[in-house]
């Protein structure tokens, strides 16, 4: 519940940084006490307008295509489909891809609509897990140790995607990477090249950075093709139709993540109720509970 996060080692080293939040609810690290309220406040005021480090993501397009500055780094987190809350699109199992694929294309067409920002930007498309067992590939032999356990594996490949004007069109990335790649790139970039920290950096010697796939192409040279509002649209509908019935507040029980989201925001709207009704939170909460899908 205390892990030093990459929101922790931004701060440290002054990068700016937000968090957009798709739906209406709390995103993941509410989970950590420490984090609660800062989510809290930045909700609500993100609700009323402002610009906290942790926003909705229907404030998204209208910053990004604003005059006012965005931060160096900024994450985008769909509804999880283990959460207690909302219509799933995290392309997590056993929710459907359609609702998923519907997001990354909006975020994608409202990134490329200010053509200045594109051209700078370097969008990454990560996933916690893996679609299937079979894999022609072997894992890399990376020690880690865990719970006292050490594992000299990297397990499955997940799928990642760089989308970027700076990136050579319909490649193929052959280097080896893993998901502290994306920290390392901070550092890379933020840090003078330094390590990110003694542990990521110890993965970095049998891996590749991050950076090398950007081939920086002239400006004149970028183009961006859109994705077809009709195409998003012919994917939302069957999203919608195989979700659950938005602010659905799952029994206790159901899973244990589900339980945990509802008695952080139970906390927060019995010791802040001001923030957790700005926020969304107490409406959520005075849901009757449904049962688990």
């Amino acid at each position: 519940p205390d892990q030093h996060l990459v929101y922790d080692w931004l701060t440290d080293h002054k990068v700016s940084w937000c968090a957009y939040q798709y739906g209406n609810f709390f995103p993941f690290f509410t989970l950590m006490k420490k984090w609660s309220a800062e989510i809290a406040t930045s909700l609500a005021l993100s609700r009323l307008g402002g610009r906290g480090r942790f926003r909705y993501y229907s404030r998204f397009r209208e910053h990004w295509l604003g005059n006012a500055a965005m931060p160096n780094v900024v994450f985008i987190e769909p509804e999880y489909t283990d959460g207690p809350h909302g219509i799933p699109n995290d392309d997590h199992p056993p929710t459907g891809i359609a609702g998923g694929q519907a997001f990354l294309a909006d975020i994608y067409n409202t990134l490329i609509a200010n053509k200045a920002r594109w051209n700078r930007t370097m969008m990454i498309v990560t996933y916690d897990e893996h679609g299937g067992f079979f894999d022609h590939a072997p894992p890399l032999p990376i020690p880690t140790t865990v719970a006292g356990f050490q594992f000299k594996t990297t397990g499955v490949r997940v799928p990642a995607f760089v989308v970027s004007p700076q990136v050579e069109k319909g490649s193929v990335f052959g280097g080896n990477l893993d998901h502290t790649s994306v920290l390392q790139l901070l550092a890379d970039r933020f840090n003078a090249a330094q390590e990110y920290s003694a542990a990521v950096g110890a993965r970095q010697t049998q891996l590749v950075p991050l950076a090398t796939i950007l081939k920086p192409v002239p400006p004149a040279q970028i183009a961006a093709p859109a994705i077809p509002k009709a195409m998003i649209a012919a994917f939302a509908p069957a999203a919608a139709a195989a979700a659950p019935p938005a602010m659905m507040v799952r029994a206790p029980g159901a899973n244990a993540t589900a339980l945990a989201f509802h008695n952080v925001a139970a906390m927060m709207a019995e010791t802040n109720p001001e923030l957790a009704q700005q926020a969304g939170w107490s409406a959520l909460l005075a849901q009757p509970e449904a049962t688990a899908a």
